[in-house]
């Protein structure tokens, strides 16, 4: 089992939020259908990342997510959140989610697909912050 997690303003309101995945990890070619957390905490975050408002990351498989990250596509000030998850046989699922009502609802459409080491590299944004991951 790894965590993944994203930080982002995800539903817009100036406060940093925090999408977290528990997933397991594949085993060779096959995936596996294990993701036991998918929510976002809304913010404001205490020191311990807990937070009064918890939403569910709506998601179409329970496979591994290999990275999550907060991007704004669209610059309407609210992240969205970019999902790297198993799509099976080696490869990699790219998919968008936005918020939608309580919670992050990720597209089910696959937007791109890469092979497990050619996922894209971004680079740390202007404070040093990269994709946050467990090590």
């Amino acid at each position: 089992m790894e965590t993944r997690g994203a930080f982002g303003d995800f539903d817009g309101d100036g406060y940093l939020d925090l999408a977290i995945f528990y997933s397991q990890r594949d085993e060779g070619d096959s995936t596996r259908d294990n993701m036991v957390v998918n929510k976002v905490h809304y913010g404001p975050l205490a020191r311990d990342l807990s937070s009064e408002r918890i939403g569910t990351i709506r998601i179409g498989a329970s496979s591994f997510v290999y990275e999550a990250r907060a991007i704004d596509i669209n610059h309407d000030g609210r992240a969205e959140l970019e999902v790297f998850q198993s799509g099976g046989d080696g490869s990699v699922s790219r998919h968008l989610g936005r918020q939608d009502g309580g919670g992050v609802s990720v597209s089910r459409e696959e937007t791109d697909a890469y092979g497990v080491a050619d996922l894209p590299y971004r680079e740390p944004d202007a404070l040093g912050y990269g994709p946050c991951e467990d090590r």
